[in-house]
């Protein structure tokens, strides 16, 4: 991070290595350099990580079994589920498709360190325009985590969470276990919701890499006149098609997390609501009014970038390329039309039947639906 005339720069390699950092409990990135022993321990620690987190979800489940007559806790129970679900979900997409996320990590580091200074500038205005927004909501999910595990200083319960055990937990260390587990298990939930900044990252990365062509695009169709720059349009071209195939490659492990995060989030805003309009105290309803904004803010970490990717796969693309049409030779048009056939079919973050295009507009059904929801409960 630097200081400059408009206050703090962060850097790429500075943010690249802060969103890997703060997703370190979802496992994602094996150690580096990494000996057998070290990856023996990496596994090791996921698989408990993965444990814990189990016993926590059957001790919420336990608390609904034994409330069924308090909505209220049954509600509140759901939601603390859906998080570690959320967490438990994501761990597992991690690793079916870790190879995926080992080379697109490998890709984005390697294209900022190759970087020249035309992709260094356009790196670095996409950093200055998320980076703010993503350090909030990582900050913020870790923060409203700690808020929830303070609870039990302001309210009338001994654990954050409703859980219940089948045993005693009146021995002193045995409560500190159980606080332990409760707060090792928000924090995954926590880190759960930071991963969704690293496919952020991934999806901004593909839009520097589209944008960067389509830039270039400028630069050949200023210089059409040279042998050399008409080769250097063929080269754009081979770029593009080589970008195109990396994204059907990879898009599919980001789609998986960004389903998981879509659908359990809905939920969990469905459950936050209900525990708003009901008669519990103010606490309860502050700590589930943060839910509902840190639950929106979440998804809409990645609508940003997946619209703007539409939009440079696209038209942005297309129009470019178009308005080079005219001025090209036969040979070269037929390339053009190669590649308007290709912006034909943007790269979106859909599953037909399951989930819609993320895109602004998704975003903006998602709170339509939010606000419906609430006005019809009142």
């Amino acid at each position: 991070m630097k200081t400059g005339r408009r206050g703090f720069i962060v850097t790429p390699e500075t943010a690249i290595r802060f969103t890997e950092t703060s997703v370190f409990l979802t496992c994602i990135f094996a150690p580096k350099r990494a000996d057998k022993l070290r990856l023996f321990l990496f596994r090791v620690l996921m698989i408990a990580s993965v444990l814990l987190t189990v016993t926590f979800f059957l001790s919420l489940l336990l608390s609904i079994l034994e409330n069924l007559d308090k909505l209220v806790v049954v509600i509140k129970s759901l939601t603390f589920m859906s998080s570690l679900v959320n967490y438990v979900i994501k761990v597992v997409i991690v690793r079916i498709y870790c190879n995926n996320f080992k080379r697109l990590q490998w890709s984005v580091k390697n294209f900022i360190e190759n970087a020249d200074k035309f992709e260094r500038k356009i790196i670095q205005k996409y950093v200055d325009e998320c980076w703010k927004f993503q350090l909030f909501v990582t900050i913020g999910s870790y923060f409203t985590t700690t808020g929830f595990l303070l609870g039990p200083l302001v309210l009338p319960q001994k654990f954050p969470t409703e859980a219940v055990y089948p045993f005693s937990t009146e021995n002193t260390l045995v409560t500190v276990i159980v606080y332990l587990q409760q707060s090792i298990g928000g924090y995954q939930a926590a880190a759960a919701v930071v991963l969704d900044c690293q496919m952020a990252v991934y999806l901004w990365y593909l839009c520097v890499r589209f944008e960067g062509l389509i830039l270039q695009m400028d630069h050949v169709e200023d210089h059409l006149q040279l042998i050399i720059e008409i080769q250097d349009f063929y080269l754009n071209f081979q770029r593009f098609l080589s970008t195109c195939r990396f994204v059907d490659e990879t898009i599919p492990s980001i789609r998986a997390v960004v389903f998981s995060t879509v659908t359990i989030n809905k939920f969990i805003m469905i459950c936050a609501a209900v525990v708003l309009i009901s008669g519990e105290g103010s606490i309860e309803k502050l700590q589930c009014g943060v839910i509902v904004i840190f639950t929106a803010l979440n998804i809409y970490t990645f609508i940003r970038p997946a619209d703007r990717l539409i939009e440079l796969t696209s038209y942005g693309m297309s129009n470019k390329v178009f308005n080079s049409f005219w001025t090209l030779n036969q040979k070269m048009r037929k390339t053009c039309l190669l590649i308007i056939h290709r912006t034909q079919y943007p790269v979106l973050i859909r599953i037909p039947g399951f989930l819609e295009t993320v895109s602004n507009q998704y975003y903006s059904s998602v709170c339509i639906f939010a606000f419906k929801f609430h006005k019809n409960k009142i």
